[in-house]
């Protein structure tokens, strides 16, 4: 296949408007082209699918939205719309920032902001950390210069600097905190400059990524009727030459995926059933499904599902599940596996939880100080789940939720 210019692919660096009415939805969208220099097809097709992907899902989520609430009698049409741009480029890298706007006809506004800086010679999205030269805590480099330089940002937390929350421009680093900000014209710019001289040892434009082992794509299942959505995003890989591989492991992501629905479907059925037997009305349930890709190298792929239902209740509930998988065989890697035998390999990761935790607990309790508490009232950060392992970074790296609690754990 012939090269293309990359910008005649990027067909995702655009403006677009979509109105979103009560009773259904219509969508325009028109693209511009800049020129840059040439890439890899596969490279322009997997950066292309991500930014196309980024919008589409925001674009899905509003007209869910509308959907769920068109009965209420103060909802309006919400207009939404999309924008992007280039804030850096280099040969290794590009960095782009999207934003998407809702409006509705009472003049109520919000924007989510979204940033992306891909490898061009991978296409993979680069996070924060592999872009800090050395060994010193980056966190707490851009934390210090913030709270220095912005009289308005005086008090923040290490864990509140996100890894994929940035995104570079000439010479600077921009980082910034809340995804959504609601009535953005009222509020002031959560975006904050770091020049890269802030970094002692340096900010590397060029990282050396490994290439994707295979492909990732997303396929889309929507459902709804009268008492029930479904919203499953499923992976589906590609390229791996043993297909028989690949066919299972894409039919593992899909049937369980699949399976999940199936199983709040039927509780909502029943559900509503009994519902009008004794009169009463019942939310919608609901089932929804979206992953990440956590690792793609060599022979192994880490693909974090979360699997959201909500069947009632103020609230609904997610079970997390990380599918660690050999791309030699299709077999679910066990944690056991990565480790020699005579290795105590859960001492050592709870010695590193424990680790995690206390350091978790000092930012906080310095936060909480510094917003003019008393450091008697300090609640700790406890653990109280721990699942879902993935292995990343050739680490084991272990998923958990947080909450506050009256006394420490360990």
């Amino acid at each position: 296949m012939k090269k293309k210019s990359f910008y005649q692919t990027l067909t995702l660096v655009l403006i677009a408007t979509l109105c979103i009415p009560m009773t259904g939805c219509y969508s325009s969208a028109n693209a511009n082209s800049p020129q840059v220099a040439k890439n890899d097809v596969q490279v322009q097709e997997k950066i292309n699918s991500t930014l196309k992907n980024d919008i589409m899902k925001f674009v899905d989520e509003q007209k869910s939205s509308s959907e769920y609430y068109k009965e209420d009698k103060n909802f309006t049409k919400l207009s939404v719309s999309a924008d992007s741009k280039v804030t850096f480029k280099s040969d290794n890298l590009i960095s782009i920032l999207i934003s998407k706007k809702v409006k509705d006809e009472k003049d109520y506004s919000f924007e989510n902001k979204t940033a992306y800086t891909f490898d061009l010679k991978t296409g993979r999205n680069v996070s924060l950390d592999k872009l800090i030269n050395g060994s010193k805590d980056y966190k707490e480099t851009i934390k210090n210069y913030i709270e220095e330089k912005y009289e308005t940002k005086s008090n923040i937390r290490k864990s509140d600097i996100r890894d994929n929350q940035y995104y570079l421009g000439d010479g600077k680093l921009f980082i910034f905190f809340q995804e959504y900000v609601a009535n953005e014209e009222s509020n002031e710019k959560d975006e904050y400059e770091i020049p890269f001289q802030a970094f002692k040892e340096g900010i590397n434009i060029q990282p050396k990524l490994e290439p994707s082992a295979v492909s990732v794509d997303v396929k889309t299942t929507k459902e709804s009727n009268e008492h029930f959505v479904a919203d499953i995003e499923t992976p589906v890989i590609s390229g791996l030459e043993d297909e028989k591989v690949q066919d299972l492991i894409n039919k593992r992501f899909e049937e369980e995926a699949l399976k999940f629905r199936d199983e709040i479907k039927g509780l909502a059925k029943e559900g509503h059933e009994d519902a009008q037997k004794s009169g009463y009305n019942l939310n919608k349930y609901s089932a929804y499904v979206s992953f990440e890709e956590k690792r793609n190298q060599g022979e192994l792929l880490s693909i974090y599902v979360t699997y959201y239902q909500y069947t009632g209740g103020a609230h609904g509930g997610h079970n997390d599940i990380a599918y660690n998988i050999d791309l030699k065989t299709g077999n679910l890697i066990e944690l056991k596996d990565l480790f020699k035998e005579d290795v105590d390999y859960k001492k050592i990761i709870d010695s590193k939880i424990k680790e995690q935790i206390k350091a978790l607990n000092e930012d906080e309790k310095n936060f909480f100080i510094k917003s003019g508490e008393k450091e008697e009232n300090f609640y700790p950060i406890l653990i109280i789940a721990l699942k879902n392992i993935y292995y990343r970074k050739a680490q084991i790296v272990l998923h958990y939720f947080i909450k506050k609690v009256m006394a420490l754990f360990y």
